[in-house]
């Protein structure tokens, strides 16, 4: 039986609150680094190669950021590349325009559009809240999602921060609604190390089973904890263990990488 996640790249890489901390006092940085997952139900484990980094293009485009991945998810291997700018348009409010492409896997997603309007409240700027739309096209040429989420980030005097967010996904075909919530932390500083976890739980869309047993509209979950520690004021390492469930097999992640600060 061939299983497989139809939006696997919105699992497999999660993206903590500090990641736009990171590097606020250089021009940019570039991370290289692999991820090696294991999959219950005797599915092949899932290995993935990967490039992302950030550059600072000046006060009036704002901040890059991209990513480029080689992933092999049960036994299909494919490409990813993604980027996004954001762009603050006064001390209080900013925005971002990304987009990606994937290819050569059925688990990828072929294009991928996002935009999100963020918002810094209270005196020292310390809330903020934010929403964001997301249009994808699955490689199969038949399933799409749309979606909204809202977040709100909170900055403690204390070098910690805390993150609540929901999201609502629409799957086509048969417009399946779906509802997602997460709630992370980071604790940390700039050039010393963050330490970082999330939880996300809700439903999913589409989770085909081989050609004619599609399951949709099921419940996951997954937890991710990181630790991200510079060794020197350039350089550093990044280690990241995740575990994923859902009704059909249970994945065990653990990825690790270094980063270079320019």
């Amino acid at each position: 039986m061939k299983l497989y996640l139809h939006r696997a790249a919105l699992f497999c890489s999660a993206t903590f609150l500090a990641s736009f901390a990171y590097g606020q006092e250089d021009t940019g940085s570039v991370q290289l680094g692999y991820s090696q997952s294991r999959l219950s139900e005797n599915l092949p484990g899932w290995r993935d190669a990967f490039a992302r980094g950030n550059v600072n293009l000046g006060k009036k485009i704002g901040v890059l950021n991209w990513e480029a991945s080689q992933q092999k998810h049960f036994d299909e291997t494919g490409q990813a590349v993604s980027a996004s700018l954001t762009h603050d348009f006064s001390e209080d409010w900013y925005a971002m325009v990304g987009a990606g492409l994937g290819t050569g896997a059925s688990f990828l997603i072929k294009r991928r559009i996002d935009l999100a309007l963020n918002r810094k409240w209270l005196a020292q700027r310390q809330l903020i809240t934010g929403v964001q739309f997301t249009a994808s096209k699955a490689s199969d040429g038949v399933h799409d999602d749309r979606s909204w989420q809202v977040s709100s980030s909170y900055y403690f005097a204390a070098p910690f921060v805390a993150e609540l967010g929901f999201k609502r996904n629409t799957s086509n075909p048969g417009s399946v609604s779906t509802n997602r919530y997460y709630v992370a932390g980071t604790y940390g500083e700039n050039k010393k190390h963050y330490l970082s976890a999330r939880y996300d739980t809700g439903k999913e869309g589409y989770l085909p089973q081989g050609a004619n047993v599609p399951a949709a509209n099921f419940k996951s979950n997954v937890t991710t904890l990181a630790w991200r520690q510079w060794l020197s004021r350039s350089w550093g390492f990044e280690v990241q263990v995740e575990r994923y469930n859902n009704p059909f097999y249970r994945r065990n992640g653990v990825s690790a990488s270094v980063f270079y600060d320019f």
